[in-house]
Parts: C-alpha cells; structure tokens; sequence
C-alpha cells in the first residue's frame, strides 16, 4: 500500500513539473515529412506583430465532399498554427452561404457574396448509387483587421493540374495565402515601384488591371526618364512594358546606373513589331525587328532577346466571322496560333505552381555572355512550338493549318527568364552620354546585388476592355472570355515584382509541396467489405483478448 502511495505521488510530482515546464516553455513538433504544420520564421514575426486582434470568416461550410473537407480542415488548421504565435489573437467564424430558410433568402446571399467578389463553386458529384447532385460551395474567407477587410480564395486555380491536386496544391499554398494578405491589411509605408513611359509603353487603360492588382502591395507611379539616375533611386522596380520607340543614350544611362545602385527592371520587350492598323484591315503582317537601342544593354546583362515570332500548338483561340449566301453571319472558333499559352517553370518560386499565362505574339530570349549571374529561365513555350524568323508574315490564314507535330517541332523555347547578382555596366569604358548627371559617389563599373526579370513579349500584361464607352470595363488581367478561364498573368505579374522588390522571403511559401496520399478507389471498391470486416471485428478481439490476458496476470499475482 506504502508503495502504491509513494508511486502515485511521484506521478503527481512528474504531471505538476511537466505542467508548470510547459507554462514557461513553449514546443511544438511536427512529425509530417513535408513539415506541414511548421510555419515560417517570417509568418510568425508577421503575426506577433499585429496590434489588434484579427477577425476571420470561413464560408467554406456546410456539406462537404472529402476533397474538400480536407482543405476546410487545413484552413482551420492553419488558422489554429498561426493564433499560436497571435499576441492578440485570431477569432474564426462560420458561415455557411448556402444555409438558407427558402431559395429566395439563398440567392440573395449569392448575390451578397459575388458583389464582395467571391464567386461559388458549383460541384457535381455521383454517390454510391450513381446519383448526381449539385452544390454551390464558396472556397473564400474574410480576413478582418480593424475596419480592413480582404477576401482570400482558398482554391488556386491551374489548368495543368488534376482537380484533386488542385485542392492538395490549395492546402500547401495556405500560409502563403494567409500572410500575404495579412502583409497587405497591415501595409503602412509601402514602397514605390514605377512604369516607365516616353517610348510608346503600354498607356494606363491597357495596364489598367496590373497597375490596380500592384497597387494592393505598392505605391504605383508612371513617368518618364532623365539622363539624372538618382530620380529612380526611391523606386524599388522599374516596369518597362511594350516600348515601341528607340531608348537614347542618355536613358539607357540612367537606366544602367539605376541597376548598378540595386535596383530592379522588369522588361517586358517584343522582338517584333507589326503594324496592327493593316493586320486589322486585311488580316495580315510583315514582321520586323523591334529596334530599340536595348541590344547591346541587355546583352552586357547576360540575356539577348531573338527576333522571331513563336507559333504553339497550345494556345488561345480566335473567333472569326463567317458567312454563307443567304445565311446570317456566325463566327467560327479556331486555335490562333500566335496566342501561345506559356508555360511556367516549376523551379522558380516566382513561377511555382501557376497556371499558363495568356500571350500573343511573343519572341524567344536567351542566355548569354557572363557566366558569374545567376540565370533562370521562368515562362516557355509547350513541347510543339515553331518560330518564324522576320520578316515573315503574320497571317490569319495561319489559322486553316493543321496542327501537324511536324510543323511544331522545337520544344520548350524560353521566353521568359531571371537574371540576378552582380552585373557588370554596360558603359564601362564609355564616355558618359551628354546631359546626364552622375551620382554623388561616381559611377559604377558593377553593380551591387540586383535582379531584372526579362519577358520577350509585352502582352501578359495587356488588359482588354469590353463594351464602349461610359459602359467599357476592364476584362480582368489573363481572362480568356472564350473558355471563361482565369490564366496565371496576375499571378506571374504579382510574383515577379514581389521577387525583384526584395519579398522573396514570403515567395519561398509558395514552393512548399505537399505529398497526395489518396486511397486506391478500385481496391477500395473491390476489397470493401474485407477492410469493413477487419475494422469492425479487429476492435472486439484485441479488447477480448486483453482482458482474458489481464485476469490470468491477476490470478498468478494472487
């Protein structure tokens, strides 16, 4: 008896220490092999730093299939991770859409929800007797931080994934999705990033939507360039989208000593140039050369963009008009070959998990000169590719050929690429141009650490318009109004400034993959009622045997 005290009271003591060690210690372990549950030293300053607490709202609710119950439960597992390391706490709450006392009250939630711009999911499913039912489910939440609000999808879209790795890619993306729109609502001073006009750029109405989906992380401006470098120091990127008119000495002097000083270029440059006023009245072309005095710059950079054109197999369509004698006029969709749908890299956390982005008319780069800089390649073509060299035409008819292999035969063409590190000047033993104005500390022959990003094609970041008018609207960045699906050009433009703006930090979040451990539905089929038997039957028989186990340990003892 003595003993069984003495024993029981150093339990006591054991569960007392472990407790009074944990209130002053903090320590979680995850045992998951992609580490799942561990977050990021970033994520957790990011959410100790938050000086109020933060309101979550959950409509990814109700009658859920497995696939994505599955992804309800990894949100709330996240949010769960995260509050953790909350100074002042994280309340999720609830909310069902489609829970509604009659249709009527149901819609107007819909509507209520599409005007917040979160669109419902309609899922299809069979059951186990083949029926079909329909479901509208609403893979979003709210993020609530003072009197800012954000909506954040939970389902990343990616035409090159199955949907059940959709919904496991959507769970590995989950802190990513969290703390970047945590980072955006508690954005205070943020930094300035500019576009560069004077060259025949893209004017604002065509980068409507980029300049507004920036404008959530930066402060967005447009100007033009002096022969004076320091003007671009306060700018943490520069964007120079579709030039059409040559760059003077002087501005590729101020650009040059802008990157040697750290700072960072996305070029987005064609390699051809067409006129488009008589491709819109006869249907065709001649290519040229785009000649913008940028050869021997981007050259000293390490990158040479090709003057071709890129015809894909995998592409967007065209709808052209056809009629016939005494019928009404109908259009007819055809693959438009000079539409590629480029294909992101994998390697790249700027590129990481993307859908194809929407193009047309794109040339190839490649990589060259300086083996020191660290060169990446981020967007290519499909494997069936084909390049005209100019100045060939760029014809409609195009589109009555057939998609032959042997025709399409030059796989994978880069067109888009990362170059990062210490770049030499391209004005190293060059006078300086007349009329610039060198920095206070001299010119620099190197430059410190620095990124550009270089696209051989302007047009993933092109809007569209429909409408005219006071009634025109945007189309939104990457939409393709003929299948009705949203590409990757406002995730690749959004990526691709945060990586060249210093955010490669919270990129690195979206690289993360998560293994998908489904279950073999035809041996679960085939095998289902074996697996039901052991899981019904095993329980009993191992609870039978320890007891008949337990008494005869009694009886000896006795």
């Amino acid at each position: 008896m003595k003993k069984r005290l003495i024993k029981g009271m150093g339990l006591l003591v054991v569960v007392l220490a472990v407790n009074i060690f944990s209130s002053y210690f903090f320590i979680r372990m995850d045992f998951t092999t992609e580490k799942r549950y561990t977050l990021s030293h970033q994520s957790k300053e990011l959410i100790k730093s938050l000086d109020k607490p933060l309101e979550v709202i959950l409509y990814l609710n109700g009658e859920l299939n497995p696939a994505f119950d599955r992804l309800r439960t990894s949100t709330t597992d996240m949010l769960d991770e995260l509050s953790v390391y909350s100074t002042h706490g994280i309340t999720l709450r609830e909310v069902n859409p489609s829970a509604a006392p009659d249709e009527k009250i149901r819609q107007e939630h819909y509507l209520r929800m599409e005007a917040k711009g979160m669109r419902g999911l309609s899922v299809n499913e069979h059951d186990r007797e083949g029926k079909l039912s329909s479901k509208v489910i609403y893979p979003w939440m709210e993020l609530i931080y003072g009197r800012d609000t954000i909506p954040v999808s939970l389902l990343k879209k990616n035409l090159n994934l199955t949907p059940q790795e959709i919904l496991n890619t959507s769970a590995g993306e989950l802190e990513y999705s969290l703390t970047e729109s945590i980072r955006v609502l508690t954005l205070t001073h943020p930094a300035r990033i500019a576009f560069i006009e004077g060259h025949g750029e893209w004017s604002q109405p065509y980068v409507y939507e980029a300049t507004n989906i920036l404008s959530r992380y930066y402060n967005v401006d447009r100007g033009s360039l002096s022969g004076n470098p320091e003007e671009l120091l306060p700018y943490r990127v520069l964007i120079i989208a579709s030039p059409q008119k040559p760059f003077s000495e002087t501005e590729k002097f101020a650009l040059d000593q802008y990157l040697m000083n750290g700072g960072n270029i996305l070029w987005l440059v064609d390699g051809i140039k067409i006129s488009q006023k008589i491709f819109d009245a006869t249907g065709e072309s001649a290519t040229l050369k785009q000649d913008l005095n940028l050869d021997d710059l981007l050259f000293t950079y390490g990158v040479r963009i090709n003057p071709v054109t890129v015809q894909d197999m995998q592409c967007t369509a065209i709808r052209l008009a056809s009629s016939e004698a005494g019928s009404k006029e109908t259009y007819n969709t055809l693959p438009w070959y000079f539409a590629p749908l480029l294909v992101p890299s994998a390697e790249s956390p700027v590129t990481h998990n993307l859908s194809p982005l929407k193009s047309e008319f794109v040339s190839t780069i490649s990589f060259v000169g300086n083996s020191q800089l660290k060169k990446q390649v981020l967007l290519t073509t499909s494997a069936n590719a084909h390049t005209l060299p100019v100045p060939e035409k760029i014809s409609l008819r195009y589109v009555e050929m057939p998609a032959e292999p042997s025709y399409f035969n030059e796989p994978s063409l880069p067109v888009a690429g990362l170059i990062e590190g210490q770049f030499p000047s391209a004005f190293t033993n060059r006078l300086t141009p007349d009329s610039c104005t060198e920095l206070p500390q001299g010119r620099l022959q190197q430059s410190k650490n620095a990124r550009i990003i270089v696209a051989a094609t302007g047009s993933i970041i092109k809007n569209e318009w429909q409408g005219q008018g006071e009634k025109a609207q945007p189309i939104p960045l990457g939409f393709d109004p003929i299948t009705n699906e949203q590409l990757g050009n406002a995730d690749f433009l959004t990526n691709a400034v945060n990586y060249l703006a210093g955010n490669a930090q919270w990129l690195s979040l979206r690289s993360r993959d998560y293994r998908l451990r489904l279950l073999n539905k035809q041996k679960i089929n085939e095998q289902r009622g074996l697996w039901e038997t052991i899981n019904i039957a095993i329980p009993p028989i191992l609870l039978l045997i320890s007891g008949l186990v337990f008494s005869r340990y009694r009886k000896r003892k006795q």
